[in-house]
């Protein structure tokens, strides 16, 4: 039988208010034991909910298979709420998602996860970071690549 694995990596870039690069961290992500559950489901029809959806989060507890959702999701303010990530195909077996985030409020947010999900808010994978403070007007793009061999 052929093994098929799914494994995943972020780029996550951090822009001040005038789209000015403040950093860039790149890294592998962990896909969860739900998401191959889902993705499963998937191949077969049993789920037809793709996973293009990205949030956003402020806590660092490690990455773990039996995660399910973010440990401390963001839902306020709007603009860094859970939102439909712009979806990709890169050949060969690779899909590219990409979000941006920003901060339309007047207090700074530091996030440290984010997660990628289908409609149903299940989670595929999840990723933790080093702290990115987004103050007002600052932005965070999120571009992961899932990829299938």
């Amino acid at each position: 039988m052929d093994k098929i694995t799914v494994s995943g990596w972020v780029k996550i870039t951090h822009f001040d208010s005038t789209g000015t690069i403040l950093n860039i961290e790149e890294g592998k992500n962990l896909v969860v034991s739900s998401g191959k559950n889902f993705l499963s489901k998937l191949l077969n029809g049993l789920s037809t909910a793709p996973f293009k959806y990205m949030a956003v989060g402020t806590d660092v507890t490690a990455e773990n298979v039996a995660q399910t959702t973010l440990i401390a999701e963001v839902t306020t303010p709007s603009n860094m709420a859970r939102k439909e990530a712009t979806a990709t195909y890169v050949p060969d077996f690779q899909a590219k998602l990409s979000a941006v985030f920003t901060n339309n409020s007047g207090s700074p947010i530091t996030l440290k996860e984010a997660g990628l999900f289908d409609i149903a808010e299940n989670m595929l994978a999840r990723k933790t970071f080093g702290d990115k403070i987004i103050s007002a007007s600052e932005a965070i793009q999120i571009d992961w690549s899932v990829a299938v061999s």
